[in-house]
Order: structure tokens, then C-alpha cells, then sequence
């Protein structure tokens, strides 16, 4: 929450000082959520956004591998006990080695969290698709989303375009992309066209 908080004080900064200049929520994965809520919220300062990802149901196999059971029943006895995180970010994150170490490697990437703190997330996450449902339909929205995501269901992607009455709703659907596109040194080509080309078509 006061993540969120912190956003919103910047938004309607950004948009005291700038009145007439479009606004675009970017977000990928459960950044998107903040996004989304954002536009939900507080539609005078959001004019568009670009979702890559978006975190609307969690994937089962997040939780599925060996490490990730074991991890999860020791810190349900010591639930301040701290989860590693190395495995989800190596196997699930992007199935790119460069991107892999690239984010194994950054000292400002969370690698530890609580099992409240991960509960905390999913129950978040699971509020998508209902701040969706009040987001203003003249937002124009963008979603980017790879069909070999392994950390949010793809298919649920249409859950959140079909609850969000936004009129100008465009999807590019990326096949055998992973989770992680935005966020990224090795941002590939198709991706920088793909929002390049959106923001063309909106930049009145």
C-alpha cells in the first residue's frame, strides 16, 4: 500500500506540473496491477497504459519445483522464516540465460521474501481484474504478453481485457516470449516496435 501510495503522490505531481501532456501508466508483471489500480483510482492523471504481463492469476508453477515445497512448508512453521527467490527468478522469470544472470546479478532485485509477504502478493495480484472493471473507457490500453510465460497464466490475459471497458484495447501477443520483457537490458526488438508503434498511433 504504501508503495502504491508513493505512486500516486507522483501522478498527480506529474500532472499538476504538466496538465496537457499525455500520461502512461507503464507496469510489467505485478507492476501492471499498480497501474491498473491506478487508472481505477485516479483516471485524470492516467491517459493510457502499457501493461507487459499483466499479473492477473498466478501460475501454479511458481510453487511447483522441490525447492519451492520445501521452502514453502518450513515457513509455514516460521512464517517470518525467508523464502529464496533464486529459483523462480532462474527457471520461471524469462528462459533467457543473459536475463537470468542479468537479474540474479542486481543488488536492487528482491531475492528473499516472508511467506505473509509472498500471501500478500498473490492477494493483490488477485485484484486485477476487479480495479479493471472501473477503468475509464477512454484509457487506451496496450498489453504485451508472451505465450511461454511461466509466472502468470496467459490465457487469463483476456480476463482482464474482457473486464475492462476501455474502447481502445490493443494486445500484442508475443509466441514463445517468457515473463519478463520490459524490464531488461536485452529488451528484444519486437518489443521496443510493438510499444514504438502504439505510441505513434496515440501520440496526439
Amino acid at each position: 500500500e504504501t508503495s502504491y501510495q508513493s505512486i500516486v503522490k507522483l501522478a498527480k505531481a506529474v500532472r499538476e506540473k504538466y496538465p496537457n501532456v499525455p500520461i502512461i501508466a507503464l507496469g510489467e508483471s505485478l507492476g501492471c496491477t499498480f497501474a491498473v489500480r491506478l487508472a481505477a483510482e485516479h483516471p485524470d492523471c492516467v491517459t493510457g497504459m502499457i501493461l507487459s504481463a499483466p499479473a492477473v492469476k498466478v501460475n501454479p508453477l511458481m510453487y511447483a519445483t522441490p525447492q519451492d515445497v520445501k521452502s514453502g512448508l518450513k515457513a509455514m512453521v516460521t512464517p517470518h522464516l525467508m523464502v529464496n527467490l533464486r529459483s523462480f527468478l532462474t527457471t520461471l522469470v524469462s528462459g533467457r540465460t543473459e536475463v537470468e544472470n542479468e537479474m540474479v546479478d542486481d543488488p536492487y532485485i528482491t531475492k528473499e521474501l516472508s511467506l505473509l509477504e509472498l500471501l500478500s502478493t498473490d492477494e493483490f495480484v488477485e485484484k486485477t481484474v476487479a480495479w479493471g472493471k472501473n477503468v475509464n473507457s477512454r484509457i487506451s490500453t496496450l498489453i504485451i504478453q508472451g505465450s511461454a510465460d511461466k509466472c502468470v497464466v496467459p490465457k487469463h490475459v483476456t480476463d482482464l481485457m474482457m473486464a475492462m471497458p476501455c474502447e481502445d484495447q490493443r494486445i500484442s501477443w508475443r509466441g514463445r516470449f517468457g515473463h519478463l520483457q520490459l524490464e531488461t537490458a536485452f529488451m528484444r526488438a519486437s518489443i521496443v516496435d510493438s510499444i514504438g508503434c502504439w505510441l505513434n498511433d496515440h501520440g496526439k
